[in-house]
């Protein structure tokens, strides 16, 4: 078989399931595993990732001509591709995004003292797939925007060393880690940052719109991260420019809990963020995100008003 991605779309139950899509074509994992015999037919995204080893040397033996029903992939409805138990994002990890940040006080980590930095987001809320709409926070009106690889975990990882974690890698998407910034320190609890409010409100982490399996992507350090507000360019860095690799973000993490398949690692972004220009996200404006070498993309997602009420009208 000819490379591919993975997906997932929105069934007729608007039940989320995976399928594999070539080109501008899918086929449901569902029709692809009964049409040759395969395991898991009605398995969830998570459960495909966790049997993948088993799966895929039976899947390589399928021939493009033999593939079952193929859907045109714009006529089905895009879900995020996986929504895994568990969304780690990485604190600042790239030199000019600290530069940025921290006003020009501080552009490096020294690594032999200092481990990465992770706070979570709840997946099951936050993630959001490709078009869905970006919706402001009731109280927010200063969202910003994060460009980021999104590392898809395939085996679980508890205490791994860093020569061994990229083994734990199933495969990688995009992601755009949303920031209420107007929301993290709170009056009412001096000296507390309110991490969930800032970071883990709902349809925080747009996310895909595919998954590209690891064996695909030859070196992850050399892909190029850009993201688009209404068509002008605000973030493009290379992947080059991480404080802390990808094995050693998976190393430090799988030291404070187990990492299993289908959980998420944002790797960190580069510097473009709207905060140190205090430019911020509005209703009407769309967000594009591309990762050059990734061969998926763009992740697009529109930005609307909260549904109920005015930003303004409500305090955090």
């Amino acid at each position: 078989m000819r490379p591919f991605t993975l997906v997932s779309y929105m069934d007729a139950n608007d039940r989320s399931r995976p399928g594999l899509a070539l080109g501008d074509t899918m086929v449901a994992w569902s029709d692809l595993a009964t049409a040759h015999g395969l395991p898991l037919a009605e398995a969830t995204m998570p459960e495909l990732i966790a049997a993948w080893p088993m799966l895929e040397p039976r899947l390589a033996a399928v021939e493009d001509g033999s593939l079952a029903t193929p859907r045109d992939l714009a006529q089905v409805r895009p879900a995020p591709p996986v929504v895994g138990g568990g969304l780690f994002c990485s604190g600042p990890n790239y030199r000019c995004h600290l530069n940025e940040m921290t006003a020009g006080q501080r552009s490096d980590i020294d690594k032999k003292v200092a481990a990465p930095f992770f706070f979570s987001k709840p997946a099951a809320h936050s993630i959001i797939g490709p078009g869905a709409p970006i919706v402001l926070p009731a109280g927010s009106h200063k969202l910003d925007w994060e460009a980021e690889l999104a590392v898809v975990i395939g085996r679980p990882a508890r205490d791994v060393p860093v020569e061994r974690a990229m083994d734990h890698v199933f495969g990688y998407s995009i992601l755009n880690d949303l920031s209420a910034r107007d929301l993290f320190r709170r009056e009412e609890w001096p000296g507390w940052l309110d991490w969930l409010g800032c970071k883990g409100f709902e349809g925080s982490a747009p996310l895909g719109p595919a998954i590209v399996p690891a064996h695909q992507v030859a070196d992850p350090y050399d892909l190029t991260l850009r993201l688009w507000v209404n068509d002008v360019l605000q973030q493009e860095a290379s992947t080059a420019q991480m404080i802390f690799s990808i094995a050693e973000q998976i190393a430090y993490l799988s030291r404070r809990v187990t990492l299993r398949p289908g959980d998420l690692i944002a790797t960190g972004t580069p510097a473009g963020v709207g905060m140190p220009r205090n430019v911020f996200l509005q209703p009407g404006d769309v967000v594009r995100v591309e990762i050059e070498g990734l061969g998926i993309g763009p992740l697009v997602n529109p930005v609307v008003a909260h549904p109920l009420h005015s930003p303004r009208s409500l305090q955090p």
